[in-house]
């Protein structure tokens, strides 16, 4: 599952950033990419943290439950306010007429 994650990781970093560049303005879709591609990593980050946690506590550790909960609350709030605050400031969806 390592393995999966990391290619998960290197895809999601090669991809955003492609992604980035073939659209439009370049700055803009260009932080657009990069900020997509940084969820690959983040994602194999999040599952080296859940491992490190399972392992210290056990499977049916209710210890383990809560504290995955947490790192796992705190990371998608940090994730969502930054992706929120960088949509904004990068003009959001521009609809055309």
């Amino acid at each position: 599952m390592v393995a999966i994650c990391a290619l998960i990781a290197l895809a999601g970093l090669a991809g955003g950033m492609v992604a980035g560049i073939v659209r439009g303005p370049f700055m803009r879709n260009f932080l657009r990419g990069a900020a997509v591609a940084l969820l690959g990593p983040a994602v194999w980050a999040l599952w080296r943290a859940y491992n490190a946690v399972e392992d210290a506590f056990g499977l049916d550790s209710a210890a383990a439950l809560v504290l995955n909960l947490v790192v796992f609350a705190i990371c998608g709030f940090a994730i969502g306010f930054a992706g929120c605050r960088l949509w904004k400031r990068l003009g959001g969806m521009h609809k055309e007429a």
